[in-house]
């Protein structure tokens, strides 16, 4: 017997918490789909994160006096940059706007919203980046225009 839970109530004028309903809903919808999710670049993502976390940490608190730990503050701030850039790439060019990987890696579902903030549009590309479907343009709520 399937349960119902209450629906879930938000304020329909806070767009970014509608949009993050709707993600959780349609990340919902696929994985009780059949498909599962693939976390490999989210865990690559906080690995790298955790890593420059740790070079910032051994560049702050390493007990070596200052004038002395210049090699090991200049080695530690490289990382830290070089790190912050790769995690800064792959947020931007891999990740782009997905809100789903799934397995075995040859889809992907994103989300567009990005020019018409009260429109959601789901978009599921494969493994190339080419699009195999596009949903119809979903209206969020009334959109006000003040004087």
């Amino acid at each position: 017997m399937v349960e119902e839970k209450d629906p879930f109530t938000i304020e329909t004028g806070d767009s970014v918490k509608v949009k993050q309903v709707l993600d959780d809903a349609t990340i919902k919808a696929i994985t009780e789909g059949g498909y599962e999710a693939n976390y490999s670049w989210d865990n690559m993502k906080l690995l790298l994160m955790a890593l420059s976390c740790v070079f910032a940490m051994v560049a702050q608190f390493f007990p070596i006096p200052f004038p002395a730990s210049r090699p090991l503050l200049a080695v530690c701030c490289a990382a830290y940059f070089i790190i912050s850039s790769v995690l800064q790439y792959i947020i931007t060019f891999v990740d782009k706007d997905t809100i789903l990987f799934v397995k075995p890696s040859k889809v992907r579902f994103h989300q567009s919203s990005v020019q018409v903030r009260h429109a959601y549009v789901l978009i599921v590309f494969n493994r190339n980046l080419l699009m195999i479907w596009r949903s119809e343009r979903v209206s969020l709520g009334f959109r006000s225009t003040l004087p």
